[in-house]
């Protein structure tokens, strides 16, 4: 099996990014007020926290490195390394907050470790472009649907089930941002390409994603939104890739793959089933 250097250590390097990125949103997002619409002035304050910014920043470079490893490992492996910095995000949380890790969240983050290492073993390197293009339109048009599901449960939902669908729904809208970076060719980029429907896609997830990370962040614990968002970003993306996009395993490594993607599903759900909520 030959090892690509540079998309392995472009993974590893998205998912280092991201982790410390979230535990800065939610500094900033924990000085705005409750975000309860989708109005841009929530956005703008956000800006102005610094915390907030230097973690948007280091999405941005995450995103980069993402783009990178995407494309020629498989989404699922991708996605999986994502989902790594739920690990790293959970260890600067005790160390700033001193929050406990009680003992079965070790076992559940060895889990993630596990499977992304299977993952790797079963991910077949690819640069297949093959896509379906009505799948893609149909993920490039998907976001008002989402707009409007997200913004229904921002307005009237107040108690802790709204912490949950907000860190699902971050997790579908950064998820289908992947998704669109799978098949976007980087020698088409140009000014012009910049307005087109792909790149326009994939902002205005970005930014629900950013309006639905941070309200949930507000509502709930990091390990909590974290294990949501990484597990819905993973799950159906991965299922997707495999189906329309020309994700493929290595022959005979499928149970591998199955195992491992389960493992990596599992453990991000174990932290989002028994994490205490922390008082910061």
């Amino acid at each position: 099996m030959r090892f690509l250097f540079l998309p392995y250590l472009s993974a590893i390097a998205a998912s280092i990014c991201y982790g410390i990125a979230t535990v800065l949103e939610q500094m900033g997002a924990r000085k705005q007020a409750d975000i309860t619409n989708l109005d841009m002035f929530n956005l703008v304050g956000l800006l102005k926290q610094l915390p907030y910014i230097s973690g948007i920043m280091l999405d941005l470079f995450g995103w980069i490195f993402f783009l990178i490893a995407v494309r020629r490992l498989p989404l699922f492996l991708c996605l999986s390394f994502v989902a790594f910095s739920l690990v790293i995000s959970s260890i600067i949380d005790w160390y700033i907050y001193k929050v406990k890790i009680p003992r079965y969240e070790y076992f559940a983050i060895l889990a993630v470790l596990v499977g992304i290492i299977l993952l790797g073993l079963s991910a077949k390197p690819t640069s297949s472009t093959n896509v379906n293009h009505l799948f893609v339109l149909l993920i490039e048009l998907a976001t008002l649907p989402l707009a409007i599901i997200g913004f229904l449960v921002l307005r009237n939902i107040k108690n802790g089930y709204s912490a949950i669908i907000l860190g699902a729904f971050s997790g579908l809208t950064f998820g289908a941002t992947g998704i669109i970076s799978r098949f976007i060719k980087f020698d088409s980029l140009s000014f012009k390409y910049l307005f087109q429907l792909p790149v326009l896609a994939i902002i205005i997830y970005g930014i629900l994603g950013m309006f639905f990370l941070a309200a949930a962040l507000q509502r709930d614990n990091i390990n909590r939104v974290n294990s949501l968002l990484y597990s819905s970003e993973l799950a159906i993306p991965s299922i997707l890739g495999i189906m329309f996009l020309g994700d493929r395993v290595y022959d005979h490594l499928w149970p591998i793959m199955i195992i491992g993607l389960s493992l990596v599903i599992l453990g991000s759900v174990i932290v989002s089933l028994n994490t205490e909520v922390a008082k910061h």
